[in-house]
């Protein structure tokens, strides 16, 4: 099949694509496992989005009327092994929206086939002769210069080479180094695919130390700066949690109870330069937004919001503290359209950095 057969049958979203013939789901371009029938749901949605699509509908064409399948019970785990496969949510959405009793709906923007990128009210963009000439002007310059800096150094560089860090069945994600840059800690949903648990294994061997057991979501690691603990978060039906580990395994401790919401997932803590601070997204007390907090690793009653959101569903989200320790970039925004902003440690008002209002997914 050639590229252009192929891209036909392409479906993007975000970091997202879905390849219709073969029936597959990629995150930039690494393959994300995803059952038959959750992907077929997927497809069937990003065909009309933007659309109500039904559950009757969703029956008729994917669920045989002469097959003893319970459909209420089937279409929910499809939709929930997608949302997972996503990183999305059911009560905060960014690609899938449940109408009760009714159906769902595929909101976030959608690019059909290579090259069309279609904007949200659906128009072609234009592509003007001007632009190509400099594309291609550009691109002479580029391959000029890296021929003459080849020419010029004393001695090639060596090819890089990409190793796979993990091998394991399932899915592995939010990876994080420790400070000595010899072991990562990241979240594996585990060999049956049933539960997700924070992991540590050291580069370079096949040496893996589980260090949560607990039934409830374990996600977001994040090594503290002298290497000891792990912060991460804890996710059950009734409530979220921050919690610390230390890094080569023992009892956890619970540093706060936030109220993450919907959106537990995306918001992931970071750790100040001299380990003191935690740094993360909550909701503030009679507020519909997410803000920025810091909160005290030794003393839980040592908290406060940094930021405060101006619009009713504007969030503060992905803190990221800077080398010194002053400042915090985080990103600000609405679905999908989210800009860069900093924000001293001590307060204040926010400085933006970014004005294209793109989706922004973490900071580092």
């Amino acid at each position: 099949m050639d590229e252009s057969t192929r891209a036909s049958h392409a479906i993007r979203f975000g970091v997202f694509e879905v390849d219709l013939r073969s029936g597959e789901l990629r995150k930039s371009g690494v393959k994300i496992r995803l059952q038959e029938q959750p992907l077929q749901v997927l497809a069937m949605l990003l065909e009309h989005p933007g659309e109500v699509v039904t559950r009757e509908e969703l029956q008729k064409k994917l669920w045989s009327t002469d097959t003893f399948v319970d459909f209420e019970h089937g279409l929910n785990k499809a939709i929930n092994k997608i949302r997972e496969a996503l990183g999305d949510s059911a009560d905060n959405p960014r690609f899938i929206e449940t109408l009760p009793r009714r159906g769902y709906r595929f909101i976030y923007p959608v690019d059909v086939g290579a090259g069309s990128a279609r904007p949200r009210e659906g128009r072609p963009i234009p592509y003007p002769r001007w632009a190509a000439i400099a594309l291609a002007a550009a691109i002479v310059l580029i391959i000029a210069g890296a021929i003459a800096y080849r020419y010029f150094r004393k001695a090639p560089a060596p090819p890089m080479e990409v190793v796979p860090f993990t091998s394991f069945p399932g899915q592995e994600s939010s990876p994080s180094f420790s400070p000595d840059g010899n072991q990562i800690a990241f979240e594996w949903n585990g060999e049956k695919e049933d539960n997700w648990d924070i992991y540590v294994k050291v580069i370079g061997t096949e040496s893996l130390l589980r260090l949560t057991t607990n039934p409830a979501i374990d996600r977001a690691p994040a090594w503290s700066p002298d290497g000891r603990h792990i912060a991460f978060h804890r996710h059950t039906e009734s409530e979220d949690g921050i919690y610390l580990v230390p890094a080569f395994g023992g009892r956890e401790r619970r540093l706060h109870t936030p109220d993450f919401g919907a959106d537990w997932a995306e918001s992931v803590v970071d750790w100040s330069p001299d380990g003191k601070y935690l740094a993360y997204s909550d909701r503030r007390p009679g507020h519909h937004g997410w803000s920025i907090f810091v909160l005290s690793v030794d003393n839980a009653d040592d908290k406060r919001a940094v930021t405060s959101p101006s619009g009713p569903d504007e969030n503060d989200s992905f803190p990221r503290f800077s080398p010194d320790g002053q400042t915090l970039a985080f990103a600000r925004g609405t679905l999908g359209r989210e800009d860069i902003h900093l924000v001293r440690f001590a307060g204040g008002e926010p400085r933006r950095l970014m004005f294209d209002h793109s989706w922004v997914k973490g900071l580092d």
